[in-house]
């Protein structure tokens, strides 16, 4: 009985409304399933105007976005980088952080974007990729320029591609030119 009345009284007390203690899991569910409050567009294309730190890498989600980013890259004459890699790769994780500050630091005329394999598998797989993280270079009217896999400890190979590629399109341009 003393029990029954302990219980009453500590719901009429709390007024009925005591939060139950979560466990780890649960709290990790949270954390992880919900979603972040942030905008709703995270990230945003990189143009060709606007300053450095304003360009970020592009987000694709399907093959007609990827398609409309290509097509866009070679309307503006632009070197486009893309990355290929899944959300549960650790290494994937590390190389998209070297990737993004990469995309801060280089010019305007190269854009970046990603492309998570686990959301579209076949896509990536009928782009020839077959380890993860892979990068691709297209130029414009050249099409795909470059193509490789790397791990972050090689990302010099990613700025070197880019250096190297920047520099035949110069060379192309410095060419055309003098006919």
């Amino acid at each position: 009985m003393r029990r029954l009345v302990f219980i009453l009284l500590a719901i009429v007390f709390t007024d009925g409304f005591t939060q139950l203690p979560t466990t780890s899991r649960i709290q990790t569910q949270l954390r992880y399933n919900d979603p972040p409050n942030e905008p709703e567009s995270t990230t945003k294309p990189a143009s060709a105007g606007g300053s450095r730190a304003e360009r970020l890498v592009t987000e694709l989600t399907s093959q007609s976005e990827y398609l409309q980013f290509l097509k866009e890259c070679a309307e503006d004459d632009n070197l486009a980088c893309v990355k290929f890699h899944a959300d549960w790769c650790k290494s994937c994780q590390a190389f998209g952080v070297k990737f993004s500050r990469l995309s801060t630091r280089s010019p305007p005329h190269v854009r970046y974007a990603s492309l998570e394999f686990g959301s579209n598998p076949n896509l990536c797989r009928s782009l020839g990729v077959t380890h993860l993280p892979s990068v691709q270079f297209y130029d414009g009217g050249r099409g795909k320029v470059d193509s490789f896999s790397c791990s972050p400890k090689n990302f010099a190979k990613v700025k070197d591609a880019v250096e190297r590629l920047l520099e035949e399109k110069e060379g192309e341009r410095a060419a055309g030119g003098e006919n």
